[in-house]
């Protein structure tokens, strides 16, 4: 048994190598299609994924906020689409 340790920790210091490391990643945003022809109203379209990359659907106006000159803003409506 004793001769066959050094081979058994060999081995699994190999295998440990093989399978890869996942970071917890973070829920997600991606802007774009932004309209600001009819200023100070500004438009944007945005996807919204979950820590999974699951699509988030049903987003109210209160769960979303604007950052603006740092200031937090939530907008005056949202619209699934």
């Amino acid at each position: 048994m004793r001769k066959n340790l050094p081979l058994f920790l060999l081995s699994l210091i190999l295998l440990a190598g093989v399978v890869p490391a996942r970071a917890q990643s973070a829920a997600r945003l991606e802007l774009f299609a932004l309209d600001a022809s009819a200023f100070p109203t500004i438009s944007a379209s945005m996807d919204v994924f979950d820590p999974g990359g699951a699509f988030i659907t049903g987003l109210q106006p209160g769960q979303v906020t604007l950052l603006e000159d740092d200031l937090p803003i939530t907008p005056a409506s949202l619209e699934e689409l």
